[in-house]
C-alpha cells in the first residue's frame, strides 16, 4: 500500500510539473536588466523596493543611446501579443506625454513603430501589439528615441493574451 502511495505521489507531481512547463511554452517573460548588451542603456536600482527588480534606462542627457540587445529562445512558434513593463518618469509633476520614448525591436525591426515610455503613471505594462515569431531565436532589442531616460523593467510574449501581474510580490514569485 504504501508503495501504491508513493507511485500514485510521484505520478501526480509529474503531471502537475507537466502542466506548468506546458503553460510556460506559450510565454516568454524577459527582465530587461539580464539582457546580454546593454548598449548604452544602464542598469538602475532607484524602484527596487517598488518593482522587486531593477531596470534598464537610456540615460543620454539628451543625446541617444546605443540598442540594448538580448537573444531569447522560444519554445515554439506563432503569434504572440507582446507587453512592456514601463513608466513615464515625469507623471507625477505633468499629465503630459513622458519624453522618455523608447521602442521594442525585433531582429533590429521596431514592433509595430509603437512609442513607449509616455503614457504610464505608474510602472505598468503596455501593450506594444502582436508579433508573429517564426524563429525560436530571436534577437530582441529597447531602441531609444531621445536619449531622455526611457525606462524598461520586462518584456512579456503570451500566446494566451494574459497580462502578466503588476504588483512587485507577485512578478518576483
Amino acid at each position: 500500500m504504501r508503495n501504491v502511495r508513493k507511485s500514485i505521489a510521484i505520478v501526480l507531481t509529474a503531471l502537475i510539473i507537466h502542466s506548468v512547463n506546458a503553460k510556460n511554452l506559450t510565454s516568454l517573460f524577459i527582465e530587461a536588466e539580464n539582457f546580454q548588451n546593454k548598449g548604452g542603456w544602464v542598469v538602475d536600482q532607484q524602484f527596487m523596493d517598488l518593482m522587486g527588480s531593477p531596470y534598464l534606462m537610456a540615460h543620454g542627457m539628451g543625446t541617444l543611446v546605443s540598442d540594448a540587445t538580448t537573444t531569447v529562445n522560444f519554445a515554439k512558434t506563432g503569434e504572440y501579443t507582446v507587453f512592456v513593463r514601463t513608466y513615464n518618469w515625469t507623471s507625477p509633476w505633468t499629465s503630459k506625454e513622458g519624453p522618455g520614448k523608447f521602442q521594442l525591436t525585433i531582429d533590429g525591426r521596431a514592433l509595430n513603430n509603437k512609442i513607449l515610455g509616455t503614457e504610464s503613471t505608474t510602472w505598468e505594462w503596455q501593450e506594444v501589439g502582436k508579433v508573429k515569431i517564426s524563429s525560436k531565436t530571436v534577437t530582441i532589442g529597447l531602441r531609444d528615441l531621445t536619449g531622455f531616460n526611457g525606462r524598461c523593467d520586462a518584456i512579456y510574449f503570451t500566446m494566451d493574451n494574459a497580462l502578466p501581474p503588476n504588483e512587485a510580490e507577485a512578478l518576483t514569485a
